[in-house]
């Protein structure tokens, strides 16, 4: 299987999500504006649409969910889910196996899990 890196997700996505209508920042994609901080933690991505926020985090390899900053991470961006504010998860395909069960464990609970 060829691992597909976070940069490559995040400009893939990024594309998405501006061809759906969102302005979006992205911290990997050169030519995009950084995304906003929140409480202390940068998203992969920010797709801004009116009043609706989505924040994008990506998991790129099967020990992205054992490195305790990035759960840290996941969990805040997690706890900042609200009226406007999605959460969103990109999961490269080799990441997939059993990824609700991880999020489970760890009460993150996103709007949108996408396996790519």
């Amino acid at each position: 299987m060829i691992r597909v890196s976070r940069e490559q997700l995040a400009e893939r996505w990024a594309l998405t999500y501006s061809q759906d209508g969102y302005d979006v920042r992205a911290e990997h994609v050169p030519g995009r504006r950084y995304p906003q901080p929140t409480s202390g933690v940068v998203p992969d991505l920010e797709a801004i649409k009116g009043q609706e926020r989505v924040l994008v985090h990506i998991i790129d390899s099967p020990e992205a969910l054992d490195d305790s900053q990035r759960r840290t991470d996941l969990e805040v961006l997690n706890k900042a889910r609200g009226h406007h504010t999605q959460l969103h998860i990109l999961v490269a395909a080799e990441c997939a196996h059993g990824i609700k069960e991880r999020l489970d464990e760890r009460h993150v609970h996103p709007d949108l899990v996408h396996v790519t």
